[in-house]
């Protein structure tokens, strides 16, 4: 949004939105990947012509940003528990996948690892121009 509000004074505010899910098929179904991603991001401003010598800018920006990876099916079964291994897994099933097991020159087998990522930035500026 542009706004005009008088001859002295204008105003704009944004805001964005993208929301995606990254799907990487795995060697067999159980171990397929999958990666919601979500970023927002808003930003206001106005500038004011307070006199012809004086100029004032203010500007406001908020963004979010969030990643989360794990695998592409939800499970109650613990893999990594059946095969006697402990302290791999995570406490929600909903990334509960076997665990990578990988050998040099071979495709690697197992569930991809929970990966979580929030982000946050806040900004503001009241900048005055006096020419």
């Amino acid at each position: 949004m542009d706004q005009q509000l008088n001859s002295n004074t204008r105003a704009f505010a944004r805001y964005s939105r993208n929301v995606t899910t990254n799907i990487t098929p795995g060697i067999l179904p159980e171990y397929t990947t999958a990666a919601p991603a979500g970023a927002h991001n808003a930003v206001a401003g106005l500038n004011q012509v307070i006199r012809p010598t004086l100029i004032n800018e203010f500007r406001a920006s908020y963004s979010r940003n969030t990643l989360h990876q794990g695998p592409g099916f939800k499970t109650d079964i613990n893999f990594a528990q059946q095969l006697g291994l402990k302290n791999t897994m995570s406490r929600d099933p909903e990334f509960n996948a076997l665990p990578t097991v990988a050998m040099a020159g071979y495709t690697s087998l197992g569930g991809s690892a929970l990966i979580t990522h929030l982000s946050r930035n806040g900004a503001a500026s009241i900048p005055t121009l006096i020419i």
